[in-house]
């Protein structure tokens, strides 16, 4: 299944998946296109954070339910590298 993003072009990065659920990092950076096509700087450097933007988890039902996004603290613009996801009964940890 499909599920929209906030924006695009958006960065993904990292993931874990449980039997029931794909849990990803998006950054709330966002890729200047004409920067990174312009090629002054690294790919890296094209990456803008709009102002009060933070990242998120993304948790995506494998059986193609509605996608949850859950906003992490505001500040944080970066959250990368997930250490582990499980469920314990019905909840995702």
């Amino acid at each position: 299944p499909f599920h929209p993003l906030s924006g695009s072009p958006v960065l993904l990065h990292d993931q874990r998946a449980t039997e029931r659920f794909v849990v990803v990092t998006e950054q709330s950076l966002k890729l200047s296109v004409p920067a990174a096509a312009w090629g002054a700087g690294t790919v890296y450097d094209a990456f803008r954070s709009p102002e009060g933007a933070t990242a998120a988890l993304l948790v995506i039902p494998r059986d193609g339910g509605p996608m949850v996004r859950a906003p992490l603290p505001a500040g944080c613009e970066i959250a990368f590298h997930l250490a582990n996801a499980y469920e314990d009964g019905d909840d995702l940890v």
